[in-house]
């Protein structure tokens, strides 16, 4: 009995009206104490009297907090608080079904050779014994997609730490020409995208430019002590206005209108190109329109539709893609 994020917020309100001893709780109470933080707060519908209840229950059920509430009628009212002064969904023990769907979901990251907190998984598969006294020995249930060669997933734990702690590295890189560097690199932000890491930060040779390096082209990360410059970029924000990692800092973003085929275009409606993806109707036909700054990555994903993706505007965007286009057949052109 999984619980989605909406219902995780309310067990944690009546969690903390439940726990205080000091007083007893009617449903009127939680209701309005919910509701209040639901509409307020995090932005959300209000909830019935009938859904208070269903919460109260899951609350209540083996399966997931297991909590004892204690009842007690005034005036014909029902107040509750929880039986257990001590008790508090923070500090219940996972249930057996619940460890079940973790060692489930830990066995398929298994999977993963390049999974980057590898170790940590299994060190805490192994652990779960401590709860229950069994370990899960059923056949995966989960499968992911992954890169049994990516180069530089072993320096992926030392970049997180770093940014963790805010330190200073020296990287050692070699680009895809062959050709060595080294940076003093401020390491702020770790990004995947098409099966491969970034290392996001500042290069202190070019302290205004925020630089991503790939971690498969990484030779070598070794601390230093120098001062840590922290950054105020909210790099979900960040990279919000593109498609993969290429970030042109002075580049618009473009309203880029897409015609698809009727082959492809179901595909995009079900797993959208782009968080900004719109439907637009236009003589008859389904457009697909998405607000991004163009870059290498969005013309690729373009390219990997072949024929059946038609960019239709902005002019600049569609002649910048025609020209792409028309390279590639240049290599095909038989004298």
């Amino acid at each position: 009995m999984p619980l989605n994020k909406n219902q995780l917020i309310r067990a944690q309100i009546l969690d903390e009206c439940l726990s205080n001893m000091v007083r007893w709780h009617s449903v009127e109470d939680l209701l309005e104490k919910v509701n209040d933080y639901l509409v307020r707060e995090a932005g959300l519908e209000p909830i019935s009297r009938r859904t208070l209840y269903t919460d109260l229950e899951r609350l209540q059920h083996p399966d997931l907090y297991n909590a004892e509430l204690e009842k007690k009628v005034m005036n014909r009212r029902t107040f509750y608080r929880y039986k257990d002064p001590h008790f508090s969904i923070h500090k219940s023990p996972i249930s057996p079904q619940q460890l079940t769907e973790l060692q489930q979901i830990l066995q398929g990251l298994e999977q993963l050779s390049n999974f980057p907190f590898g170790e940590w998984l299994d060190s805490l598969r192994q652990n779960t014994n401590w709860v229950t006294g069994n370990n899960y020995t059923g056949s995966p249930i989960i499968g992911m997609d992954h890169n049994p060669d990516l180069q530089g997933i072993q320096y992926f734990t030392q970049a997180f730490q770093a940014i963790t702690h805010q330190q200073v590295l020296s990287i050692d890189y070699r680009d895809f020409s062959g050709k060595k560097y080294t940076y003093i690199f401020h390491p702020y932000y770790l990004k995947q995208y098409n099966q491969r890491w970034f290392l996001i930060g500042r290069n202190d040779a070019e302290p205004d430019v925020v630089w991503n390096l790939a971690l498969d082209r990484i030779q070598s990360i070794d601390s230093t002590d120098k001062t840590y410059i922290p950054t105020r970029i909210d790099f979900e924000d960040y990279f919000y206005d593109i498609i993969g990692v290429t970030h042109h800092r002075n580049a618009p973003v473009e309203t880029i209108l897409l015609r698809f085929s009727p082959d492809s275009l179901p595909y995009v409606l079900t797993k959208p190109l782009h968080p900004t993806q719109k439907k637009r109707k236009m003589d008859g036909q389904v457009l697909i329109q998405i607000k991004v700054k163009p870059n290498y990555e969005l013309f690729a994903v373009l390219r990997s539709f072949g024929k059946n993706v038609e960019v239709l505007e902005p002019a600049s965007v569609r002649e910048a893609f025609v020209e792409e286009l028309r390279a590639s057949l240049e290599l095909y052109t038989l004298d």
